[in-house]
C-alpha cells in the first residue's frame, strides 16, 4: 500500500497536477476582461479558446487514468478498496477538472459525483463537492448547486482549503441568480481574507474587490463601490484593472 500510494501521488497525480497548472495558467494569460461589464467571479475559456488548452488537460486525463489504473487496491473479488488507497480519489477529481475546463462539464459532473459517492469518508470528498457546484452552475443548473452549498455551509469538519473558497464559489452561484447583494457580502467576506499563509493570493483578492465595487456601483451604493475600488488599487492587481478602477472611481466622485 505505501508503494501505491508514494507511485499515485508522485507520479501520476503530481504531474496531472502540473498539466492542469499549465493549462489554467494558458488560459488566464489568454482571457481579456471587459471593464465596462461586472466581471465573472472565475476565468473561465469560451468554446473556441479551451480547444487550445486541450493537449495540456488531455496530458492530465491520461497521467490520472493510468495511475487508477494501475494503483487502485482491489479486494479479491476485483473490487475497489475506496479506503485503502490515498490518493486515487485525487486522481478522480484531476480528471473531473480538466474535463471541466475542455467545457466537457457533464462528463466532469460524472467524475465529481462518483468521488462523492464512492470516498464518501475522505476530506477529498469537499474538493469534488466545490467543483461539482462550479460545474453545475456553468451548464445553468443552480438549483442543483444549492443543497451542496447548504451542505457545505454547515459542515464543521470543512478543510481550511475548502472554508476559504466557499464564500467566493457562493458569490458565483448568488451572481447567476441575479442575487448581487448575496454575492457582494460574499466577495467582501473573500476579500478580507488575507491570512499570509492560508488565505487568498492578493491578486485574487483584487479581482473580488473590483467585482465588488461592480456590484455596488450597480445597486446605486456610490460611496462602497468607491470604497472598493480604493481597496483594489491597494491591492496592486494587474495594471488594466488598476486603471479601470481609478476611471470608475473618478466618475462616481
Amino acid at each position: 500500500r505505501a508503494y501505491h500510494d508514494m507511485t499515485a501521488r508522485y507520479n501520476g497525480y503530481y504531474y496531472s497536477c502540473v498539466n492542469i497548472d499549465d493549462g489554467i495558467y494558458k488560459i488566464e494569460r489568454a482571457n481579456k476582461d471587459n471593464y465596462e461589464k461586472i466581471l465573472p467571479v472565475y476565468i473561465y475559456p469560451t468554446v473556441e479558446k479551451a480547444k487550445s488548452t486541450f493537449p495540456e488537460f488531455d496530458k492530465a486525463v491520461k497521467k490520472s487514468t493510468l495511475c487508477i489504473q494501475r494503483h487502485t487496491i482491489k479486494d479479491k473479488k476485483g473490487n475497489e478498496v475506496p479506503t485503502a488507497g490515498k490518493w486515487i480519489d485525487n486522481n478522480w477529481i484531476n480528471i473531473g477538472i480538466s474535463q471541466f475546463y475542455k467545457r466537457e462539464f457533464f462528463s466532469a459532473v460524472e467524475s465529481f459525483e462518483y468521488v462523492t459517492r464512492t470516498y464518501n469518508k475522505s476530506k477529498d470528498k469537499y474538493t469534488a463537492m466545490l467543483w461539482l457546484i462550479k460545474a453545475y452552475n456553468e451548464i445553468g443548473s443552480v438549483s442543483s448547486s444549492e443543497p451542496i452549498i447548504s451542505f457545505l455551509k454547515n459542515e464543521k469538519n470543512l478543510p481550511l482549503k475548502i472554508r476559504n473558497e466557499l464564500p467566493v464559489v457562493m458569490a458565483d452561484y448568488y451572481m447567476r441568480r441575479g442575487q448581487n447583494t448575496e454575492a457582494s457580502t460574499r466577495l467582501m467576506e473573500a476579500t478580507r481574507n488575507n491570512n499570509p499563509i492560508y488565505g487568498i493570493s492578493k491578486s485574487k483578492r483584487g479581482r473580488y474587490s473590483f467585482i465588488t465595487a461592480q456590484l455596488f456601483e450597480k445597486s446605486k451604493d456610490d460611496k462602497r463601490a468607491i470604497e472598493y475600488y480604493k481597496k483594489t488599487i491597494q491591492l496592486k492587481p494587474e495594471y488594466e484593472m488598476v486603471f479601470y478602477s481609478k476611471i470608475k472611481m473618478a466618475r462616481l466622485l
